[in-house]
Parts: C-alpha cells; structure tokens; sequence
C-alpha cells in the first residue's frame, strides 16, 4: 500500500554529485523525512544499485561517510529489485517506455541473462613508481572511476598487471559475476590466456595472484585492446599523477605504498580465542548476522557503520583520521 511519495530537488552543488552519490543522498532525504517510519520498522530497500556494497568501503570519506553512518541507525535491507515479484514488477514495467518491453520478456529477466560488466585497465610506469586507471562499466553503461598510484617503482608490464589485479578487486567488492577484462599489455592477456608462459619470478607471482581472483567470478574473458581504444583507463592513470588534488571528489584514488605480490606476506598477530566484544560487530559486518535479542541487535545495527572489518581486522572509522584497529582483552594486554 503506497504511503508516501518525496520528491527532492537538488540544489546548487548537489547537481554536480556523481550518480552513486545522488543514489545514495535520496535514501538518506527519505530516512529523514520519514524518520517515525524508519525508527518503528524493518526497511527493505529495492534497488539494482550496489549501495550497501558502497557504504561498506574503505575509501569513502567526507559526506559520504557521515551518510552511511546515518543510514545505519536504522534496519536497512538492500535487496536486488529482480527478487520481486507481482504487482511492483508491473508497476515499475509501466515507467519503462514500450519499445523496451518485448512479449513474453521484460527487462527484468534480459538483463538477468546479459549481466557482463566490463572492465578497462591502464598501468604505466614512471621514475616515481606507477600510475594506474581503472574504468568500470555496469551493464547499464554506469562508470566507475578509480585511479591509484604506486610509489614502489615497476616495470610497465608490472604497471599493466597492477592495473588489472586492482580491477579485479573493484569489480568483487561490489558482487560482479560476469566480466569481461580489456587490458593494453598483449603479454598480460596472453598469459592469463594460457597463450604465454610466464618465465620471470615476478610475472609468475602476479600471474597467480590474478588467477587467484578470476576463479571467483561465475565468467571472465580477458581482451588486448590498442591505446586508442582505451583513452579513459590512460587519461586516468595520467590524472593520478598530475592532478592528484583535484579529483578525489570525482574518481576514487588510492595510493599503495607496497607490492601487490607483497600482501599475502604478514606479520604473526595475536588472536582472541574467545568471544569478545568485537565477536557481534564482525558477525554483522562479515555475515550479516544479529543477536537474538532486539535490544543488542539495534545497538549493533545503529554503531557498525562506526567501523569496517577488512582481512580479519576490525577497524574504528573516522572522518578526518586513519583507521584504529581495533583490539580485544587479550590483544590489550600484549599490547601493554
């Protein structure tokens, strides 16, 4: 039963912000505007953008931050918008202009069977370390942006390696299934390919760390393109070297200060071995899971977006500061 309908014009810079973020800014205008509903009841969120995939990264920052914190003081479900059925899947066909739906298919099920996301990388070394551009596009035509740079220096080919394993990363941290790589390194492609032997120590290592990430999509395909079919992945990596400053609003950019064949090398931790106060944040953030009771799980909901668990550590969060990891009893006492 419809309840309520909002409209929100966006005013001066809010007309400039990117697509994620003007998705993700209408849930939040909603939660505020519909607060009594929001704070009495459990809210599913039908969508077939990856919002709460977004809101769980590491690398927002700013409003962004701050929105998602918001939005965790409430039960917030995102659900897929293809897992419904009935009468809102015929009501969202009426807002779709005709020529789109076909007898006997909608869109819903065409774009279940056709959900290739692709993915466009650049990688080029400099006398400073390297620089990285990451394109990827949603089956909708939807960009994400991302640009890194490398301090270590690399070789191009270690550049172009780089670029895609971070690619890879990107496109499994927001749930792609299907995708399809272009990279400029015929070497790259070819040894992914089978079609290259891998002869160098350092190429084996990105070579397994690379396969090591395609075996987790359902389907991947890998391309070599020229430079002038990958303009956007280059301009990109140019940008993250020269124009640094500027564009951290628009892309995302990341800055590795070590070798991606280096990460899997880790330094002997201390592990609680029982329950601690962490135990029911990281059950919430690595599975979604809460406690029986109501009250603790509210507690849980409305403070997670205060941290984020990466790599089996749980991190405090903050808006103008680095990650605090955060630590247990015995860890603690270690520690002192």
């Amino acid at each position: 039963m419809p309840v309520y309908f909002l409209r929100k014009v966006l005013q001066n810079g809010e007309v400039n912000y990117p697509v994620m973020e003007k998705v993700i800014y209408a849930h939040v205008h909603t939660a505020r505007r519909l607060r009594r509903y929001f704070e009495a009841h459990q809210i599913q969120v039908l969508t077939d953008q990856p919002i709460k995939h977004v809101l769980k990264r590491t690398e927002i920052s700013g409003r962004m931050s701050k929105w998602a914190i918001e939005l965790g003081e409430h039960e917030i479900n995102f659900l897929p918008r293809n897992s419904v059925k009935g009468q809102v899947i015929a009501d969202f066909l009426v807002e779709l202009p005709s020529d789109m739906i076909k007898q006997g298919e909608t869109p819903i099920t065409r774009r279940d069977k056709d959900e290739v996301w692709k993915l466009y990388t650049d990688g080029a070394s400099r006398e400073e370390g390297a620089d990285i551009g990451l394109l990827l596009v949603s089956p909708n035509e939807e960009e994400i942006t991302f640009a890194i740079r490398q301090k270590l220096a690399a070789s191009n080919n270690e550049a172009e390696y780089k670029a895609l394993l971070a690619g890879l990363r990107l496109a499994k941290s927001i749930d792609v299934q299907q995708l399809t790589a272009y990279v400029n390194s015929q070497l790259v492609a070819s040894q992914l390919n089978g079609s290259f032997e891998a002869r160098d120590i350092s190429m084996q290592n990105y070579l397994e760390l690379a396969k090591a990430l395609v075996i987790k999509f359902v389907a991947f395909k890998i391309k070599q393109i020229p430079h002038n079919h990958n303009k956007k992945a280059y301009a990109l990596s140019k940008l993250a070297s020269h124009l640094y400053g500027h564009i951290t609003k628009k892309v995302m950019v990341e800055v590795l200060e070590r070798k991606s064949t280096d990460e899997n090398t880790l330094m002997a931790t201390i592990t609680e071995k029982e329950d601690c106060w962490m135990t029911p944040f990281i059950q919430y953030l690595n599975e979604g899971t809460l406690p029986d009771d109501k009250l603790e799980a509210r507690r849980i909901q409305m403070q997670a977006p205060m941290y984020h668990f990466q790599d089996g550590i749980m991190y405090s969060k903050s808006f103008t500061e680095p990650y605090l990891r955060c630590v247990g009893p015995t860890q603690a006492k270690e520690i002192i």
